[in-house]
């Protein structure tokens, strides 16, 4: 199919039914940064009716740029809206995270390996570093910067040493931000027999109910 271009915005409507737009577009600002549009029209039927990109069309609109169009001959519009709008997902963490290991390698290829190695999840390695120093911006804007973190290393080893991966729950994020507390608070001799002991561990619903089971291991 042609792909058109135009700056009448005029030209276009509406399907009733389809979503709507929130107020606050954020592919404005990514519109900004690199305007990608035209690798991407949205599409419309034969009346000018947007079948999907309402929210490009507006951010376009919003930032004095030309809309790229490509028209689809469908004789039922309203079933392609409906196989557009659920099989459309955001990207999450995880995929941009491998996005930026194979561009931008650096901190990214490092965090992604730390996660390849001890099993964690994007999430839980956002807890077992120093805090703001991975977060979910971080992560999608690409300017993700970390170091290599001692802290990090030892809480992963822990996790993943023989006696407390029989823990079912070793990896739920309450259990892992109170091992992430265990360190901050507790010597290392304290940290060994807890280590040892974990098998006495049960699952808890929140990281304080876990601390509380510590102290009377570690007593």
């Amino acid at each position: 199919m042609e792909i058109y271009k135009t700056t009448n915005y005029r030209l276009f409507s509406f399907l009733q039914g389809n979503r709507s737009v929130s107020k606050k577009n954020s592919l404005v600002k990514s519109i900004q940064k690199i305007d990608l549009t035209m690798y991407k029209p949205i599409l419309v039927d034969s009346q000018f009716r947007i079948i999907d990109g309402q929210h490009r069309f507006f951010a376009c609109m919003e930032l004095n740029k030309p809309i790229y169009y490509m028209i689809v001959e469908n004789e039922n519009i309203n079933d392609a809206l409906i196989v557009l709008n659920s099989n459309q997902k955001m990207w999450r963490q995880e995929e941009y995270l491998g996005f930026f290991a194979e561009t931008k390698k650096g901190s990214y290829l490092k965090l992604k390996e730390f996660m390849d190695k001890t099993g964690m999840t994007i999430s839980n390695a956002m807890v077992v570093y120093p805090d703001s120093q991975i977060n979910s911006s971080h992560i999608k804007s690409g300017d993700l910067s970390i170091d290599k973190n001692f802290l990090a290393d030892n809480i992963a080893d822990f996790l993943n040493s023989e006696e407390v991966k029989r823990l079912k729950f070793r990896n739920t994020r309450p259990f892992v931000l109170s091992i992430r507390k265990a360190f901050e608070i507790y010597t290392k001799k304290q940290l060994n027999k807890l280590r040892k002991n974990s098998i006495m561990i049960p699952m808890c619903a929140n990281y304080s109910q876990y601390l509380t089971v510590f102290e009377n291991i570690i007593k």
